[in-house]
C-alpha cells in the first residue's frame, strides 16, 4: 500500500571492485568556471575556521538512478594568493574510486570565491551513496555526499519548515530550502502547523481558497508561501510532508461541520466528558477535542482532509501526530478503546485512502511518542503495514546512548527494517551557551547599579534599581564570526508588577519581553528569549525598561542560549551508528529545541552548523552501510573486539569508547563513539571528549578479511582510509589486528570479508 519503496536485495557494496573502477572510463568532464554562487553568503560561513575548505555541494538533495548528477564548488585560493589551475573531482563509493574529472584551469582568488560545476552520470544502482572529493594542486579542499535513490523514503533525512507568514516571499523561501537541501542533504521536509484548523485543514469561502488563515496559536499562514515552499522542496528532489493530527478537532466543530460528537473519545460512559485540551491561555475558548481513531465516521472525515491537503498543495504525503499516552478511554457507548490498535487501524485506512487518491503522493509516517523499548503503541504501530518510515519523539524513558540503540534496533526489527527517524531534543529544558554577567563588562544608564545583597546570583553580583524607562544595561559581546543567537536574561522581580523591557542590538530594537513578578526577590527566573543575528566582532546588547509599570527588576546575567556542540555531535553519532536518522534542523538553519517547532530558544552556533553539514554529508555518502534494510546488529560490541592499546571499550555505560557492531553483506562495521571521561546521558551538555589516538584493536572473525577501512565525519573530509592489518589466531579463534589512528567523536571502521 501507499508509496512503499522496493529495494535491491544485494547492497551496492557487494559488487566486485572491478565493476566500480570500470566507471572511470567515463569521459572526463570540463567544469564551468565563474558561475555565480548559488548562495552568495555561503562560502564565508563554510570557510570560517578552515580557510582552506571550499563549499562543495550537490545541486539536489538526491538524484534518481540514471539522472545526471550536478555538483557545485565555491572555492577561495588555499594559498592566500591567486592560484591558477584546474580543480579535480574524485568520486568514491566506500573505498573505491568510481569517477574522476578535471575542470579547465580557473583562477582561485583569496578574496572572492570562484564557482565551478561538475556533472556526472552515476551507475544505475538504486539507494547508493557516494562521496565527492575536490582538490586543487594536490590539496583536498572539500567534499560532499551524493545520494542516488529513486525515493527519499529509502534513506529519509528529515528537516522541517514552520514559517508560512506572508512576508516569506519566493526570494526568501528559495534560499532557505536550497541551503537545507544542498548543504544539509535534507530530502524530506515536515511542514509543521501549516493548516487552519485541526479538523478542517484548509479555509475556504464558498469553495474558494482563502489567501491566508490563522492557526491555533494565531500565526498567519499564507497559501502562496505554502505553495512556494512545496515548489522549492520539489525543485531539489525532496518530499514535502503535511503535518496533521490523527484525532483532534477545534472548538465548535459540531456546529461548523458534519462531525458527530458520538465519534469522540470519552472519559465516562454515555458520551460524557469528551477528552480535550484547553488552550484558553492562547485565546479564550480555544480547545482541542479528541476522537476515536478507529471510528469509521472520523476516519472518513479526516482522511478526506488529508487527501484534500495533498491535492491542493501537491504535498507528497502526511506526517501524522498524536498527543500522547491515554488510558481508560471510552467510546460514546461506554465500550473501551484500545488506542494502540485504533492507531494501527487508522493508519491503514489513511494509507489506503491516500494511495487510492494518488499513489505517487501517498507517503505517511506517524509519531510514536515517548519512544522507548517495548513502549506504548510500539508493537501495534511499528508492526502495522501502514506508512513508509517510523518516526518517534524521544521523551524521558530513553535517556542513555544505549537506550537509543536498543530502541532503534527494536523499531527496525518490528517494522520489518523500514527506516527510522527520531526527534530527540537536545538539552530539553536546559540552558547551554556562554554567560555574560551583568556586573561585568557592562554599561549602565539611569538608576541601575551593582548589588550583591540578594542570594542566588551568579558571578560577583547583579544589577538592581531597574525600575524606570531609561534604566538599561548594555553588554559588549565579542564573537569570532557572525552567529544567530537566542538572547536570554536571568532576572528577579518581586515588585508585584509585570515589567516590560526592550532588547536592542547595536542600538536597533530586536524584541520586547515581559518579566512577571514572583513571590520573592531571590526567586531568580529566566526571561523569554529574543532571537538576533550578532555580527562577527563586537556587538552591543542592551536590555532597557520600556515603559512605566510600577515594577522593578534585578538582572543577573545574559546568556547566549545555544545547543551544546559536544552533546549534539555525540547524540547524532549514537543515532546514526544505530541505524536511524534524526530531525534536528530546519527553517533558516534553526534547531529543534522542543516539540513546538517554531520555538527558537536555542541557536545552533556556527561550529555546530559545520559539524551538522559534515555529518549529513557523511551519512549520505555511506548510507548503505548505515541504514540499508539488510543491516543487522552483531549484538554485544565487546564480545569480539578487544583493545590492545589500553583504551576502555564499553557496550553501555560511561567513560569509554562505546562500540556498536553491525553487519551488511560482506561488511562488518564497528562504530566507535568517544565517551571517554563522559557520562552516558545523550541529553545534557558535555565537555569535549579527549581525542583518542592510535587505538590498536583485535577483532575476532570467521573466515578471512580482505580489507579494513575507517571513515569519519570528524576529519579528512569523510574519506575512507585503508588501515594496515595483520591476522592471527589464539585460544579464542581467528582474529585481525589493526590500529585506528584517531577518534574525535565518531569513527566507522568497516571490514570487508572474503578473499
Amino acid at each position: 500500500m501507499g508509496s512503499h519503496i522496493k529495494r535491491p536485495v544485494i547492497p551496492r557494496a557487494t559488487q566486485p571492485a572491478a565493476l566500480l573502477v570500470a566507471t572511470l572510463a567515463l569521459p572526463v568532464l570540463v567544469a564551468q568556471a565563474q558561475i555565480p554562487p548559488s548562495v552568495p553568503s555561503s562560502l564565508t560561513d563554510a570557510l570560517a575556521p578552515h580557510p582552506d575548505v571550499a563549499r562543495v555541494y550537490p545541486l539536489a538533495a538526491r538524484f534518481s538512478p540514471g539522472q545526471e548528477v550536478a555538483m557545485g564548488v565555491e572555492a577561495l585560493s588555499p594559498t592566500g594568493a591567486p592560484l591558477v589551475g584546474p580543480i579535480q573531482l574524485n568520486i568514491f563509493h566506500l573505498q573505491d574510486q568510481v569517477f574522476r574529472a578535471m575542470s579547465e584551469p580557473v583562477t582561485l582568488r583569496p578574496d572572492a570565491p570562484t564557482t565551478v560545476q561538475f556533472k556526472w552520470t552515476p551507475p544505475p544502482t538504486d539507494f547508493t551513496g557516494y562521496l565527492a572529493v575536490v582538490s586543487v594542486g594536490g590539496r583536498v579542499i572539500g567534499s560532499t555526499g551524493i545520494d542516488i535513490s529513486s525515493s527519499p523514503l529509502g534513506y529519509p533525512r528529515y528537516g522541517y519548515l514552520s514559517n508560512f507568514a506572508p512576508d516569506q516571499t519566493p526570494n526568501v523561501v528559495g534560499p532557505i530550502v536550497q541551503r537545507l537541501a544542498q548543504d544539509y542533504h535534507l530530502n524530506m521536509f515536515q511542514f509543521y502547523d501549516w493548516f487552519w484548523r485541526h479538523e478542517k485543514l484548509i479555509e475556504r469561502d464558498n469553495g474558494n481558497l482563502l489567501p491566508s488563515w490563522k492557526d491555533l496559536f494565531g500565526r498567519t499562514s499564507s497559501v502562496d508561501v505554502i505553495h512556494n515552499l512545496v515548489g522549492a522542496v520539489h525543485s531539489y528532489n525532496a518530499f514535502a510532508m503535511a503535518y496533521v493530527m490523527i484525532y483532534a478537532a477545534r472548538e465548535g466543530y459540531a456546529q461548523l461541520w458534519p462531525i458527530s460528537p458520538s465519534w469522540g473519545m470519552f472519559a465516562q460512559p454515555q458520551a460524557k466528558q469528551q477528552f480535550s485540551l484547553d488552550f484558553s491561555s492562547v485565546k479564550p475558548g480555544t480547545m482541542l477535542f479528541l476522537f476515536d481513531p478507529a471510528n469509521p465516521g472520523w476516519q472518513n472525515w479526516i482522511t478526506s482532509e488529508y487527501v484534500d491537503a495533498v491535492k491542493t498543495f501537491s504535498f507528497d504525503g502526511v506526517h501524522i501526530d498524536q498527543l500522547g499516552q491515554r488510558q481508560g478511554v471510552l467510546r460514546a457507548d461506554g465500550s473501551p478503546i484500545d488506542l494502540p490498535s485504533a492507531f494501527a487501524s487508522f493508519l491503514e485506512a489513511a494509507d489506503a485512502r491516500l494511495s487510492a487518491s494518488d499513489p505517487q503522493r501517498a507517503a505517511c509516517t506517524f509519531n510514536l511518542v515517548d519512544g522507548t523499548v517495548d513502549g506504548w503503541a510500539v508493537p501495534q504501530v511499528a508492526g502495522s503495514t501502514a506508512c513508509d518510515f517510523l518516526y518517534s519523539e524521544i521523551w524521558f524513558k530513553t535517556n542513555t546512548y544505549d537506550d537509543l540503540r536498543r530502541y532503534i534496533e527494536q523499531l527496525r526489527a518490528i517494522g520489518k527494517h523500514r527506516p527510522v527517524v527520531l526527534a530527540a531534543y537536545a538539552q530539553y529544558g536546559e540552558q547551554a551557551g556562554p554567560i555574560y554577567e551583568a556586573e561585568g563588562t557592562t554599561t549602565l544608564t539611569g538608576g541601575a547599579g551593582i548589588a550583591n545583597n540578594v542570594p542566588g546570583f551568579t558571578g560577583l553580583g547583579f544589577i538592581d534599581s531597574m525600575d524606570h524607562p531609561g534604566d538599561s544595561i548594555t553588554w559588549t559581546i565579542g564573537l569570532p564570526e557572525s552567529s544567530p543567537e537566542a538572547l536570554v536574561f536571568r532576572y528577579s522581580n518581586a515588585s508585584g508588577h509585570v515589567v516590560h523591557a526592550r532588547v536592542y542590538v547595536n542600538g536597533n530594537p530586536v524584541g520586547d519581553i515581559q518579566l512577571p513578578s514572583k513571590a520573592d526577590w531571590s526567586a531568580w527566573e529566566t526571561s523569554p528569549h529574543v532571537t538576533a543575528q550578532l555580527a562577527a566582532g563586537t556587538s552591543k546588547v542592551t536590555l532597557a525598561i520600556a515603559e512605566e509599570t510600577g515594577g522593578a527588576i534585578f538582572v543577573d546575567n545574559l546568556r547566549l542560549d545555544e545547543f551544546d556542540e559536544h552533546a549534539v555531535r555525540l547524540e547524532l553519532a549514537a543515532i546514526y551508528a544505530s541505524g536511524a536518522t534524526s530531525i534536528i534542523i530546519g527553517d533558516d538553519q534553526q534547531g529543534l529545541t522542543n516539540e513546538y517547532y517554531p520555538d527558537r530558544s536555542k541557536a545552533i552556533p556556527p561550529p555546530l552548523r559545520r559539524a551538522l553539514r559534515d555529518s549529513q554529508s557523511f551519512i549520505s555518502a555511506y548510507e548503505t552501510l548505515l541504514f540499508a534494510p539488510e543491516v543487522v546488529s552483531l549484538g554485544n560490541g565487546t564480545s569480539r573486539l578487544v583493545s590492545m592499546s589500553g583504551q576502555r571499550l564499553i557496550d553501555k555505560g560511561a567513560n569509554g569508547i562505546w562500540v556498536v557492531p553491525r553487519q551488511i553483506g560482506p561488511y562488518d562495521t564497528l562504530h566507535l563513539v568517544n565517551l571517554v571521561t563522559l557520562d552516558d546521558s545523550w541529553r545534557n551538555a558535555k565537555g569535549s571528549p579527549p581525542v583518542q589516538t592510535n587505538i590498536r584493536l583485535r577483532y575476532y572473525v570467521e573466515g578471512t578479511i580482505a580489507g579494513v577501512y575507517v571513515a569519519s565525519p570528524d576529519f579528512d573530509f569523510g574519506r575512507a582510509t585503508s588501515l594496515p592489518y595483520a591476522g592471527g589466531q589464539d585460544e579464542r579463534g581467528r582474529y585481525v589486528e589493526f590500529t585506528v589512528p584517531r577518534l574525535v567523536y565518531w569513527d566507522m571502521v568497516y571490514l570487508r570479508r572474503g578473499g
